[in-house]
């Protein structure tokens, strides 16, 4: 799915990511994107927490 948003660059270089991506990436305060500079743009991935080894999981 391809959403556009229009988001504002701070004073501090801050954007803020949409309530909607928000919600539909589970992303929370504290999650890790990784930032990728590519033919003139910007693409924000996030990073997925590493899971539980099998033997952990209960």
């Amino acid at each position: 799915m391809i959403d556009m948003n229009v988001v504002t660059v701070s004073p501090k270089y801050q954007v803020v990511i949409p309530l909607e991506v928000r919600r539909r990436l589970k992303l929370e305060p504290g999650s890790k994107l990784m930032v990728v500079e590519f033919n003139g743009g910007l693409r924000l991935m996030p990073l997925k927490p590493p899971s539980a080894p099998t033997c952990l999981r209960r």
